[in-house]
């Protein structure tokens, strides 16, 4: 698993350190802490001094939605300690912090599961490419999931009279952000591999020990496949997601 994590030095300045599985190596970046938005820190840890500085909180208020920021003493770091962690140490501090932030994130939607279900079902009539695009980035908050993709059929509709319209495959995918794309052979193949299997909602088909999974869901008689890389997979997880599914393709 390769991830990054970012420590504040200063009011402008944040060091990245980017771990690099199996070779164990890491890779440093001092940039202005503005830069965050193009790269994806898993924990953005903040002195106990810059915490309050109401200058550091605007330039990471946006980061609020993608990871946990912590304090750092919270973690036994300071600046010469996070400069020195190894990828082993790194990667316990980032599955201790992270899972509780995916937890709370968790909690957070058993309260919102309704109306946040309500909004999906709006989009998925009106603005499909919106609904997966919202859908992608709420699995990516609530499994703490790397490398997520999702991939749906779309029709085309035909430009002319007399033409048919055309079945596509597109696939969501990103570091931070849903970018959606067309799907090529792979999409195809992967509609046409699990052609049968799709559940009446939700079903986990795949979950290695290496946190990879592979999701099947249908919404409305349409086939998703949802693939990616996860720490874990909680029975508090498993439900709500059961619950999402269901919820979008039937009446409360």
């Amino acid at each position: 698993m390769n991830f990054s994590l970012a420590y504040v030095k200063n009011s402008n300045q944040v060091l990245l350190k980017n771990f690099i599985d199996q070779q164990n190596l890491e890779k440093s970046l001092i940039m202005n802490i503005e830069e965050l938005k193009n790269h994806e820190a898993k924990v953005i840890f903040v002195p106990n001094e810059l915490a309050s500085e109401e200058e550091v909180h605007l330039k990471l208020v946006n980061e609020v939605r993608y990871a946990p920021i912590k304090k750092a003493q919270q973690a036994n770091l300071d600046a010469q300690q996070f400069d020195g962690l190894d990828y082993d140490s790194a990667k316990a501090i980032y599955h201790k912090t992270y899972s509780s932030w995916v937890l709370q994130n968790n909690l957070t939607l058993i309260g919102n599961i309704f109306e946040l279900t309500d909004r999906l079902k709006t989009l998925w009539p009106n603005d499909r490419t919106s609904f997966f695009e919202e859908l992608w980035f709420l699995l990516k908050n609530n499994l703490g999931a790397s490398d997520l993709k999702v991939f749906f059929n779309h029709m085309i509709k035909a430009k002319k009279e007399g033409e048919k319209n055309q079945l596509t495959r597109i696939k969501v995918e990103g570091k931070k952000v849903p970018n959606p794309s067309e799907a090529g052979e792979l999409g195809k193949s992967l509609m046409e591999n699990y052609q049968g299997k799709f559940p009446d909602s939700f079903d986990i088909i795949e979950h290695s020990e290496n946190g990879q999974f592979v999701f099947l869901a249908t919404i409305n008689q349409s086939p998703i496949v949802i693939m990616g890389e996860c720490q874990q997979l909680t029975p508090l997880q498993n439900q709500l997601l059961k619950s999402i599914f269901t919820g979008l393709q039937s009446e409360r």
